[in-house]
């Protein structure tokens, strides 16, 4: 968990892409405390589009590097 920035700052020290933020809702635990994951439970709430969108991105550098 980063503030501001952070993830974008720790990506370059890594030199890895930065694949999204999370913005941090308190519903992402209480989901996930009940077992069912927040792209589940509210779709359509920050933090799960966010979460979609990284899987998104996941998925498309594995399917790049599978295809070389």
């Amino acid at each position: 968990m980063y503030g501001s920035a952070g993830g974008e700052n720790a990506a370059k020290t890594l030199e890895a892409p930065l694949l999204g933020c999370v913005p941090l809702e308190i519903d992402v635990r209480v989901s996930g405390d009940g077992g069912e994951p927040i792209v589940l439970a509210q779709p359509e709430s920050p933090s799960a589009q966010s979460l979609s969108a990284i899987a998104q991105q996941i998925v498309m550098q594995v399917v790049e590097t599978s295809d070389r």
